[in-house]
Parts: structure tokens; C-alpha cells; sequence
């Protein structure tokens, strides 16, 4: 099965949402073999550096405000600790009320 596959090309999904029980974010395997449903979450070469901080800083209840400033930290420090890991940065907020850009301006 895996003999075809295109590597180094690899994807490993991130699903998030929000339902009638609140937010919902799921990770999936590079395979697409399983599925957790998780509280926050990184992947990528990057993501080592980006959970650390995720770990460190993620309090549950924190404003939206909060979230935004611990994601763009994670990202950011992602890109200081990886040539790998791009160069722009964008941060979406998906609630109740549909799906919108953070506007963090020029990261």
C-alpha cells in the first residue's frame, strides 16, 4: 500500500469546528488511519517548538484574545527554530458564529 505513495509528500490533517457541544478539533494520522479529537494541536516539521509552547501556555477558559497572542507566539517561535516552517502567518477563529481571519497583521 505504501509503495505508491509520492513522498516526502505527507499530509497530516486537521479538522476543527463547532457544533451543538462547542468546539471540535481532530488530528489524523499521515495514513488517515485514526482520528483524535484533541485540545490543541501542531504539525509539521515546526511543531516540536510550536507545542512547547502550546503546552506551557494553553489554559482552559482563556479568552479568544489570549488564544490568538499563545498561537501566533507558537507560530513564531516554530519559524525561529525551523527554516522548514514558511514564512507568513495566518490565524483563523472558527466559533459559533461561522469562520473568520484573526487579522494579526504582518507576521
Amino acid at each position: 500500500m505504501t509503495q505508491n505513495r509520492a513522498y516526502p509528500y505527507e499530509v497530516h490533517p486537521t479538522i476543527g469546528g463547532f457544533d451543538d457541544t462547542g468546539p471540535r478539533l481532530f488530528t489524523m494520522d499521515a495514513v488517515g488511519g485514526s482520528s483524535e479529537e484533541v485540545t490543541f494541536t501542531s504539525t509539521g516539521s515546526g511543531s516540536p517548538a510550536a507545542l512547547g509552547i502550546l503546552e506551557d501556555d494553553y489554559v482552559e477558559g482563556m479568552s479568544e484574545e489570549e488564544a490568538i497572542a499563545m498561537a501566533v507566539r507558537a507560530i513564531a517561535t516554530a519559524k525561529k527554530r525551523d527554516a522548514g516552517s514558511g514564512e507568513a502567518t495566518a490565524v483563523v477563529i472558527i466559533d459559533k458564529d461561522g469562520y473568520r481571519d484573526a487579522k494579526i497583521g504582518h507576521h
